[in-house]
C-alpha cells in the first residue's frame, strides 16, 4: 500500500469514530433543504438531491409539509467531505420504514 493510500486510510478510520452511534440513516426523496433549524424561513445551508444519504440524529415537531410535523436533525456529508448538520422535513426523507423516521426526540 502507498503512503498516500495508508494516509487516507488512516484519516477515514478516525473520521468513523466520530460517527454518531444512535443515528439511523436515511436517504434524501426529493430535492429538498437542509436548514440551520426546523420549520419555516430558516436559514438555508445546502439543498439536498435524491438519494443524498443523511445520518439522523432526532426528530421535533414544528411547521408542517404535507401533514407531517417533524423535522429531522441530520448530518451530511457530501463527496467532497465538509460535513453539515441542519435540519429537513421528515416528508422528505426515507429510513427504511413505514411512516416517519422514528428517532428519539430531541432535547
Amino acid at each position: 500500500m502507498g503512503e498516500k493510500a495508508s494516509v487516507l486510510l488512516v484519516v477515514v478510520l478516525v473520521l468513523s469514530c466520530f460517527a454518531c452511534t444512535s443515528c439511523i440513516t436515511g436517504t434524501i426523496l426529493n430535492r429538498t433543504l437542509l436548514q440551520l433549524g426546523p420549520g419555516a424561513g430558516q436559514t438555508v445551508l445546502t439543498t439536498l438531491l435524491p438519494s443524498d444519504i443523511v445520518d439522523v440524529s432526532c426528530r421535533t415537531q414544528d411547521a408542517l409539509v404535507y401533514d407531517d410535523p417533524w423535522w429531522l436533525k441530520v448530518t451530511y456529508t457530501p463527496p467532497n467531505g465538509s460535513t453539515t448538520t441542519g435540519w429537513v422535513a421528515d416528508y422528505y426523507v426515507d429510513c427504511g420504514n413505514v411512516g416517519n423516521c422514528n428517532v428519539t426526540q430531541c432535547s
